[in-house]
């Protein structure tokens, strides 16, 4: 029976042993310390400090996880094993090695942390005698330096053999040796693989540029293809990312005259006045010719308010009614025509 226990226990070790050594969290530990097994205790159930031999043991520990170690102690004692259940015993210098698992109570590393732990141990009495055991046990650490711990523990081994049960007791020093690898950095979100973080990116489905918040710009003029009313030609931002040819302020898409500079009441074109009036050309009726608005660009002579050109009488002044012909009298026969033309 004891034998299938034996067997068990060390296929649970390797098992267990595989499936955790893919873990982040690696660190390797090497404990030194003074053991004193006691055989007679189980047989007597005293607890006398005489039937406390002594020994040295090192001990290498592999952390699995946060709550799983491995360790291989090694020892060497020299015990009074014994031979009968009367308390006669025979001293033998005994190698020791242990496969154990440990079961961490605390995930991470403080000040004080406890632990239980189980294995499988095989011994070498007197280089003769090989005998195999399980040892169950109970660990105590203390930190007392970065990466140093105060380390004790107690453990029942039972043997495989008559008369092997016994308890030990240790104490010394466990080294963590090296530092924890660096956590690796968490996974950062970012669906359209342009190097914006999902959470800051304001077109996440769409590759964009990080200048501009994760958002595309095809025609690189700094607006976002989103706020682009030309997203296919650079332009300005203070246009809407439209280009201006002519730099008048109109985007060209909206200007009649592209290429010459104009202004806005006049869709983007210059304003041409050819006869310097300030009637421009597209209005004058007369543009070659300097006129009054009034007359819609046209010469006025006697400035009766009716152009030349439509003025019967252009150097005398005259109601528009009369084609700019006077009728001093009022008698409905124009100056021109009437005999008496300061007499109704």
């Amino acid at each position: 029976m004891k034998r299938i226990l034996l067997f068990t226990i060390f296929c649970l070790l390797i098992t267990l042993q595989g499936a955790m050594a893919q873990t982040t969290e690696i660190k390797d530990g090497l404990a030194v310390r003074a053991v004193f097994p006691n055989y007679q205790w189980p047989i007597s159930n005293k607890f006398l400090e005489s039937d406390f031999n002594s020994g040295m043991e090192i001990e290498y520990i592999r952390n699995l996880n946060s709550l799983l170690n491995v360790s291989f102690p090694f020892r060497i004692t020299k015990a009074g094993l014994p031979l009968d259940e009367n308390g006669k015993t025979t001293q033998s210098g005994i190698l020791g090695l242990d496969a154990l698992l440990h079961l961490k109570f605390m995930e991470k590393p403080s000040f004080f942390y406890p632990h239980i732990y189980a294995g499988v141990s095989g011994y070498l009495e007197d280089l003769e005698t090989v005998n195999f055991g399980v040892p169950l046990g109970l660990g105590l650490n203390f930190r007392i330096g970065r990466n140093t711990y105060l380390s004790t523990k107690g453990e029942y081994r039972i043997g495989f053999e008559d008369l092997r049960d016994h308890i030990q007791l240790g104490a010394g020093l466990l080294f963590l040796l090296g530092d924890a690898p660096a956590a690796a950095p968490p996974k950062i979100s970012d669906r359209d693989g342009d190097g914006v973080p999902d959470e800051q990116d304001l077109c996440p489905d769409v590759f964009g540029l990080a200048g501009l918040n994760g958002c595309p710009d095809k025609d690189g003029d700094g607006v976002t293809d989103g706020d682009d009313a030309c997203p296919d030609v650079a332009g300005l931002a203070a246009l809407g990312g439209c280009p201006d040819t002519d730099g008048d302020g109109i985007a060209d898409k909206d200007d009649d005259c592209p290429t010459e500079k104009g202004t806005a009441a006049n869709r983007g074109c210059p304003v041409r006045d050819a006869d310097g009036d300030g009637v421009p050309d597209s209005t004058d009726e007369c543009p070659n010719q300097p006129g009054t608005a009034a007359t819609n660009g046209c010469p006025d002579r006697d400035g009766d308010g009716v152009a030349d050109k439509n003025d019967d009488c252009p150097d005398v002044k005259g109601p528009a009614a009369t084609r700019g012909c006077p009728d001093s009298d009022g008698d409905g026969v124009l100056d021109r025509n009437d005999k008496c033309p300061n007499t109704a």
